[in-house]
C-alpha cells in the first residue's frame, strides 16, 4: 500500500495526508468513496486500519465493509465485519 495518498483527486486542494493519522486516512477514504473510486477508498481505509487506535478499529472495519458491499463483494463485506 502506498503510504502517501494524494488528495488532489479527492478534493480541490493539492495536499497529501499524514499516513500515520487514521482520521485523515478515513477522510480520504470517504472522499474517494463518494466519487465511486472504490480502489482508492479501500486503500485509504486499509491504511487507516493499520494505524487506528484500538477503540476506532470497528469503525474502520465498517467503512471497509461498505466499500466491499458497493463493489458487490458481499461475502468479503461480511468477512470484514467478523474481524471485530
Amino acid at each position: 500500500i502506498n503510504t502517501s495518498i494524494n488528495l488532489s483527486e479527492a478534493s480541490t486542494e493539492n495536499s497529501t495526508i499524514d499516513p500515520s493519522n487514521y482520521a485523515t486516512l478515513c477522510f480520504a477514504g470517504y472522499a474517494f468513496f463518494e466519487q465511486k473510486k472504490f480502489d482508492e477508498s479501500l486503500q485509504a481505509y486499509q491504511k487507516a486500519l493499520q494505524v487506528a487506535p484500538q477503540d476506532k478499529r470497528k469503525k474502520v472495519l465498517l467503512l471497509i465493509s461498505q466499500v466491499h458491499y458497493q463493489r458487490n463483494q458481499v461475502e468479503e463485506a461480511k468477512k470484514t465485519l467478523t474481524q471485530w
